[in-house]
């Protein structure tokens, strides 16, 4: 295992949102806060750069080295691990359904728990790490290849969150000899993050505000891991017309083929979305009738927003087609139509800490991912390849 940069590095943009907490509690104006928090978290974001975690070996072995280096470098991130608790067991529903159907991810969540019962303080428990509830205003996108220049599906994502973010994430790389490559921004501990695996398949997630979160199913983790590790959307909509996925969100999923695909779910059931044109977007309102039932915006003005994101994206995207590249799209995610909201967020006055943190581009066609943190408009994304 190597690291592109040393992970502990990437912690001191943590001491920027520290320096931006005291700032906002002691600001004289909200326009001074702008200035001098955006310069810096963009000082953060330019001088502390993404850490790569680039594993390989046998699938159980990547998995075990993944979640070691975690309990190692991320300590207080650790107990996310507790997720895969389950592929521990001998047997179970877990295990067998994903013997069937991801049977290589079932070796690296097994390489995963076994290092996880050497973490601090770990149990037994499947029920994982409690998250706060995610208030993320994201932004996800997949287009066909005849949209695309190269004739190969491109997809991707803003991701619009609190500026603690900048301090958590990395990007990991695994590269098993008996399992398809990962390639993934994730948290520290997450498998499932927002990237592309070799399987071909390309998943981005959104949060889904809803009333109610679906209480029964399988954890949205690991119904990711799942959609991830098929070779289509075909074998998704297949797999999940069965199954349901506990909680409340959006999975945005392309594979290679030109198959595109959203799951939401939410307390009201699951749903499918489809493409329109070849084209489809996704922000944080429900798009289904299904799901719409149980939808709750708390923020109307965000609500209007979250509807603009996703009709504006699509409204660029099909302008552009069909010459569009990975290039162009990242260029079209550092929109300021409807600034400070809109594709690319900036600080708000009465919510300091909410805006772009990072924007993540698949390109199917060379199975590259084009990563950049921090507000697409202020940084150019780097590319690294499975």
């Amino acid at each position: 295992m190597r690291h592109g940069k040393t992970p502990v590095t990437t912690r001191q943009a943590a001491g920027a949102a520290l320096r931006i907490a005291r700032l906002w509690a002691g600001r004289s104006s909200q326009d001074v806060f702008a200035r001098q928090s955006q310069s810096m978290i963009d000082e953060a974001v330019q001088n502390h750069p993404l850490p790569l975690v680039d594993i390989k070996g046998t699938a159980f072995d990547c998995g075990r080295q993944y979640a070691l280096h975690v309990i190692e470098h991320f300590p207080e991130e650790a107990p996310r691990l507790a997720t895969m608790a389950w592929a521990s067991s001998r047997e179970s529903d877990l295990i067998s359904l994903f013997r069937s159907h991801a049977p290589a991810t079932l070796e690296l969540c097994k390489g995963m728990a076994s290092a996880y019962e050497l973490a601090p303080g770990s149990s037994r428990s499947t029920s994982g790490r409690h998250e706060k509830p995610d208030s993320s205003e994201c932004t996800s996108f997949a287009v066909s290849g005849n949209h695309s220049l190269l004739k190969a599906p491109i997809s991707g994502q803003t991701k619009d969150t609190d500026v603690a973010s900048l301090s958590r994430y990395l990007l990991l790389r695994i590269r098993p000899t008996d399992a398809p490559a990962i390639l993934t921004l994730a948290y520290p501990g997450e498998l499932l993050g927002y990237g592309i695996w070799d399987t071909g398949m390309a998943l981005f997630r959104n949060s889904l505000h809803s009333r109610t979160s679906a209480t029964e199913g399988i954890d949205l983790q690991l119904a990711g891991l799942l959609c991830q590790s098929q070779r289509s959307v075909t074998q998704i909509n297949s797999l999940f017309s069965k199954l349901r996925i506990k909680g409340k969100g959006n999975f945005t999923c392309a594979d290679g083929k030109d198959g595109a695909l959203s799951l939401e779910f939410n307390g009201a059931g699951l749903a499918f979305v489809q493409p329109v044109d070849g084209i489809l977007t996704h922000a944080n309102h429900c798009e289904s009738n299904v799901t719409k039932s149980a939808e709750l915006y708390p923020d109307a003005q965000e609500r209007e927003n979250s509807l603009f994101r996703a009709t504006h994206l699509r409204r660029r995207l099909m302008e552009a087609g069909p010459t569009l590249t990975a290039q162009r799209i990242y260029g079209i995610l550092g929109d300021h139509a409807g600034y400070p909201r809109g594709i690319c967020r900036h600080l708000i006055g009465n919510s300091p800490f909410n805006r772009t943190t990072a924007t993540i581009i698949a390109d199917h066609g060379s199975r590259t991912l084009h990563v950049s943190l921090g507000n697409p408009c202020l940084n150019w994304p780097t590319v690294h390849s499975l």
